[in-house]
């Protein structure tokens, strides 16, 4: 299963609403960060650093290098209720990437 594919089952599973993370980065580094988390009224506890991890993976798996050379930024936004997954490459290319599940 891909990446991005165990994202939303984690999502789906523990009742989550939408995720946006962002990873940024310069030189041979990036940091991914999570910077909203918005959970259903029943969602589930999970553990944050599994959904840091997945999160990551989603990101590095895009094939959008948002870590290397000169570094750049890269949102992502997984929409549980639309049912989209956006990413957005903010340095160097205006390219969006959107899919449906």
């Amino acid at each position: 299963m891909s990446a991005l594919a165990n994202l939303i089952e984690f999502c789906e599973e523990n009742k989550i609403c939408s995720i946006t993370a962002q990873g940024y980065g310069s030189g041979d580094e990036g940091t991914v960060e999570l910077t909203e988390v918005v959970n259903y009224e029943d969602a589930k506890e999970y553990d944050a650093a599994e959904l840091d991890e997945l999160v990551e993976n989603a990101m590095m798996e895009s094939d959008f290098n948002y870590y290397d050379g000169d570094g750049g930024e890269l949102d992502l936004v997984v929409d549980m209720d639309a049912k989209t997954v956006t990413f957005t490459p903010a340095y160097p290319v205006s390219l969006i990437a959107r899919a449906t599940y």
